[in-house]
């Protein structure tokens, strides 16, 4: 059995969830590379933790609308891969995601999660 398999099953994308899983892997897997990628290696990747090859087109011709993600054929194959604007929203998000904490902003964090342990209250950069 896969031992990933209880957490895909949890974790099961929906209909809104592709979008950000699309541009998760464009974003986070070949932005960084500059890395165009091919829609069938992307329906196998994603198939893996269920999105239906129809979500994934929908979700590709919606990003190609938005102005996300570019599109080009090269045979019989096609590639998408972020558009300079895309590029430049990912690489802000990124940066303020992963930026050191500004001074004066509180350096510690409270997650808060439902169970029966109490919340926890972690210091920037402390492990769980």
């Amino acid at each position: 059995m896969d031992p990933l398999a209880p957490f895909i099953t949890r974790c099961a994308p929906k209909a809104a969830r592709v979008s950000s899983l699309v541009l998760t892997v464009f974003g986070d897997a070949a932005r960084p590379r500059g890395e165009r990628i091919a829609i069938s290696r992307l329906a196998r990747l994603l198939g893996h933790i269920g999105v239906v090859p129809g979500a994934l087109r929908t979700t590709l011709s919606r990003l190609a609308r938005y102005g996300w993600i570019t599109r080009e054929r090269a045979g019989r194959n096609s590639f998408n891969q972020l558009s300079s604007g895309g590029e430049v929203a990912f690489a802000n998000a990124t940066n303020r995601i992963c930026a050191a904490p500004e001074p004066g902003l509180p350096t510690r964090w409270s997650l808060i999660a439902r169970g029966p342990k109490p919340a926890l209250a972690l210091a920037v950069g402390e492990a769980l």
